[in-house]
């Protein structure tokens, strides 16, 4: 019998959590979790992808801040924020 296991790799709640606590020993730069990317400066997440959209974590809240096409364009939209 195939066993399934459902594993979420969008930004969930819990998700959101983990990302949050691995900033925390991160190195500043583009680092990636279940194929969430996100930029750490300082021990904090600064910028993230999910979906096609670029969000920006501003006092709790999400904020959308832009689009991206490919991997490629996410990379260097994130990029600009470890600077």
């Amino acid at each position: 019998m195939l066993t399934i296991t459902k594993v979420d790799y969008f930004l969930t709640i819990e998700n959101q959590y983990i990302i949050s606590e691995k900033a925390r020993t991160k190195v500043d730069g583009i680092h990636s979790f279940r194929g969430i990317k996100y930029c750490v400066k300082s021990g904090k997440v600064v910028a993230f992808r999910d979906r096609g959209k670029i969000y920006e974590p501003i006092g709790g809240y999400y904020i959308l801040v832009g689009y991206y096409t490919d991997d490629d364009d996410a990379t260097e939209i994130l990029k600009s924020y470890s600077k």
